[in-house]
């Protein structure tokens, strides 16, 4: 791929409202150096500066930029009292120091509104020119962006006013921003983009929302949005521009990338986007890999797989799957006849999927596997030996337990299982083996190797663990905790303070995601890449 066929056409638009126009000016230059190439002035949210400060800060800046200006409707998510007419006004008042206007489609079916824009239009900047190179990557230099917004769920007239924008003769943006239910209207965003007639915004909010906003460009969007930081996010699930840079792979998108995720509930405090981006882009991969929250039951993971069977186009090619989906991976590969590896049979749950337009789906298990290779690497740097490890006491039920536990038992190492719900460890055990325990009985169990196979500890509830405060931690133990963020959970703190040996999640992490990469790939990664990759990450969040 050549790179004019991997550079994308879509503006990092980026909102900007201030108490002073100096204030307002520092937010447009941080914007732009940040990556920005489309400002968005929103009026509704900086009634303190007058309009001639608004010029004011505005001014000198190169001609590639682009202003949108945008005075909200309360209705669809603005600040503010205004009628439509006196919001138009001021919107009429600095068209001709902007490129673009953003005004609703409820605002533009007002007659008096609708005439004050029209006049408008005729105004808006025509000092501001782009040399042809620059026109034909950037799109559409200045006009009407007709915009919904719908904070409550997906208007049903959603179609109709998408077509109703696309045979608007004034309209040269359609943007339409809703509230999802699930990850996967994502995909409806992605469609109506594609489909588009005119060149087209479409993103859905909040955190189900934001695949929206980072696969845009793949898609052909026109801009997507981000703030300059936290403090200035415009609308819910708004990430930064920096996130979406660094942590998303938004310079690499081309129309071709290839998509990958996590899927869980939650997943927000997933590192895996971070950790495979970072790899893609060391690797010189043409991939990008994001978060799909998905509700708990099967029936969310099923609607899920169906939805991308059904719509290659979209280029997922495969998920990262965590807890509660692993044994919900396993049962929709059963029911699809898909191709699941044996040891991800054996275990009773799929961690890695891999999707292909023509042989379906592919099921695998690379906990088992990476959680063996942290162990065995953490003891030999130790100067230890795995095989002198001869008790365990697992806690926990789920997939990454039932990994554990398999490749435990696989070793010749004796194991017991702990879990709140007594029912998933004996069954756990009667399907991989070991033994289970109550789990009010769990500190009675003799063990030299201790595994957290539970989410207890993890963000944001970072001071729990499941081992009891009044309870001593054994100092001659190794504990073994899956969870990984935060890096040293509260059960290694206890554990390191004993003096017992501890290995933290972010090692089995590391191991499970190289094998994945060769998973999808067909080759491993090179040597280091991911260890390399997992510094970084370290290094951003602390």
């Amino acid at each position: 791929m050549t790179d004019q066929t991997r550079r994308h056409t879509t503006h990092i638009a980026t909102p900007v409202f201030a108490e002073s126009v100096e204030t307002l000016r520092a937010m447009i230059i941080d914007a732009i150096d940040a990556g920005a190439t489309l400002i968005e002035l929103r009026l509704d949210l900086m009634w303190e500066i007058d309009d001639e400060d608004v010029r004011l800060a505005i001014e000198n800046f190169p001609a590639h930029m682009r202003f949108i200006l945008t005075c909200r409707s309360a209705a669809e998510g603005g600040a503010g009292t205004l009628s439509d007419r006196e919001r138009v006004e001021r919107i009429a008042l600095l068209a001709d120091a902007v490129d673009f206007l953003d005004v609703e489609l409820a605002t533009w079916r007002v007659p008096d509104a609708r005439s004050v824009i029209k006049a408008a239009l005729a105004r808006l900047s025509s000092t501001r020119t782009t040399q042809p190179s620059e026109a034909s990557v950037l799109g559409p230099q200045s006009g009407l962006i007709l915009s919904m917004h719908d904070f409550k769920g997906r208007p049903k007239s959603l179609l109709s006013d998408v077509l109703a924008c696309a045979e608007e003769p004034a309209c040269t943006i359609i943007k339409v921003v809703w509230q999802p239910t699930s990850v996967r209207a994502c995909f409806e965003a992605f469609e109506l983009l594609r489909g588009s007639a005119k060149p087209m915004i479409a993103l859905c909010l909040g955190e189900l929302g934001q695949l929206s906003r980072l696969w845009a460009p793949r898609f052909g969007a026109f801009a997507s949005f981000f703030a300059l930081d936290a403090q200035h996010a415009s609308a819910p699930g708004q990430l930064t521009i920096t996130a979406a840079r660094d942590g998303y792979r938004w310079d690499a998108f081309s129309s071709e990338t290839n998509l990958f995720g996590v899927i869980g509930h939650p997943v927000s405090h997933s590192l895996s986007p971070k950790l495979h981006n970072s790899v893609f882009t060391a690797e010189s991969i043409d991939a990008a890999y994001g978060r799909f929250d998905v509700a708990p039951s099967y029936e969310a993971f099923k609607a899920l797989m169906v939805d991308i069977e059904a719509q290659p186009w979209l280029g997922v090619r495969g998920f990262s799957v965590t807890a509660p989906h692993k044994e919900h991976a396993l049962r929709y590969l059963k029911e699809v006849s898909g191709d699941i590896d044996p040891l991800a049979a054996r275990i009773g749950a799929v961690n890695t999927l891999r999707f292909d337009v023509e042989k379906g789906w592919r099921g695998t298990n690379t906990d088992a596997p990476g959680a063996w290779q942290a162990l065995s690497s953490a003891l030999s740097d130790k100067g230890c030996d795995v095989t002198e490890l001869n008790r365990a006491l697992v806690l926990g039920a789920g997939g990454a337990a039932r990994a554990i536990v398999s490749v435990l038992i696989a070793n010749n190492i004796d194991v017991t299982v702990a879990n709140r719900d007594e029912l998933r460890a004996q069954s756990l055990v009667d399907a991989v083996g070991g033994r289970a325990c109550p789990w009010d009985r769990r500190t009675e169990q003799p063990f030299d190797l201790l595994v957290n196979g539970t989410p207890v500890g993890q963000v944001p509830d970072e001071e729990a663990c499941p081992w009891p405060a009044d309870v001593p931690m054994k100092k001659d133990a190794v504990v073994f905790d899956t969870v990984y963020r935060p890096h040293e959970t509260k059960l290694l703190q206890r554990a390191e303070g004993a003096g017992a040996l501890v290995i933290p999640g972010l090692s089995m992490l590391v191991a499970q995601a190289e094998l994945q990469f060769a998973e999808w790939w067909g080759r491993a990664p090179a040597t280091g890449v991911y260890d390399r990759a997992a510094a970084q990450v370290l290094a951003s969040i602390d």
